[in-house]
């Protein structure tokens, strides 16, 4: 009897010892446009095994990208088919996958679940973002902070349990990966990339105290959007100054001038952050005065507004990457 206990013990060590170590590698980057995956490539081809964000999906999206992994389909006819616009994110990151032969998993909210937190988000939360806007053009930033304010608590809240979901996804599927892969069993080492919106750091602070992980950003020096920034310190408990959210209101108008001149969405938002940290909490509320009267409705009015201010404006990609460089 005694002996037979030794040999299952012996048995169950030595079917441990036989699991294969999973480490993970987190991709973080905005997710808009085929320049913020172009750092995606390297680390998934050293993959076992990719995991990208995507709410929303549903089986059959699931089973066309693992068709797509083995080269059943190709990367033009799942765009077709998902509408997928050209150069975007979602357009890169199928030509990576396209023939790869890799196992692909997704551990975020499914279509059901996204339709209940999109019902939350525009019935109960985006209600104070308009508000906010409203009562920004009217010349009344106070209150527009304030309305901000409560529009990003309950946005962050409802992210928040959306990440609850996405790790438990995320660990359940990593405890089955030999189950689900079987063809991985015998490896040393089987690498999990996983491909997050920046937001969703706090998913790998997470993980990593259970598993060897490793991160890296679409850019060496990444920079968050004010909005991201604010979102992120409540995530993270931290408080948050009335310029940083009084900042959403010229970072939204300069993001969109820019994006009529650059796809590099990180390009983007790091201008646009630099130009906004230069603006003062009273330079903001005689901004909102200005929108009061329709003064600033039309974009170069803004951009001269600006300038009028001291602060220069770039009006090309090699002037956006000349106030880079002069930044570091």
């Amino acid at each position: 009897m005694e002996e037979q206990k030794s040999k299952e013990i012996i048995s169950e060590k030595e079917k441990k010892e036989k699991e294969p170590k999973i480490s993970l590698s987190f991709f973080f980057s905005p997710h808009a446009t085929g320049k913020d995956f172009e750092k995606l490539g390297e680390l998934f081809r050293r993959a076992d095994v990719y995991i990208p964000e995507f709410a929303d999906w549903s089986p059959e999206l699931l089973d066309d990208y693992q068709k797509l992994s083995r080269g059943e389909i190709t990367p033009k006819e799942i765009c077709e088919k998902h509408e997928y616009e050209s150069n975007s994110a979602n357009e890169k990151e199928a030509e990576f996958i396209y023939q790869s032969q890799k196992p692909i998993f997704f551990v975020d909210i499914g279509k059901s679940q996204h339709l209940e937190r999109a019902e939350k988000y525009y019935t109960e939360i985006r209600p104070y973002l308009t508000k906010a806007i409203q009562f920004f053009q009217e010349g009344d930033l106070e209150q527009a902070v304030k309305d901000f304010h409560t529009f990003y608590q309950l946005h962050t809240e409802l992210e928040s349990r959306r990440e609850d979901i996405i790790k438990a996804n995320l660990e359940k599927k990593l405890k089955e990966l030999t189950v689900l892969c079987p063809e991985l069993k015998n490896k040393d080492e089987i690498k999990v990339l996983i491909a997050f919106g920046a937001f969703h750091t706090k998913i790998y602070h997470s993980l990593a105290k259970k598993y060897p992980s490793l991160r890296q950003f679409s850019r060496t020096l990444f920079v968050y959007s004010s909005l991201d920034q604010v979102e992120r310190s409540m995530v993270f408990s931290k408080d948050v100054s009335k310029e940083l959210l009084a900042r959403q209101f010229p970072e939204a108008r300069l993001c969109n001038f820019f994006d009529s001149i650059t796809s590099d969405s990180q390009k983007i938002i790091e201008i646009a952050r630099k130009i906004s940290s230069q603006l003062s909490f009273e330079d903001i509320k005689k901004m909102s005065a200005e929108w009061k009267f329709k003064n600033l409705d039309i974009r170069e009015n803004f951009i001269k507004y600006l300038e009028n201010l001291g602060i220069k404006v770039p009006k090309s990609e090699e002037e956006m990457d000349e106030m880079i460089k002069g930044e570091h």
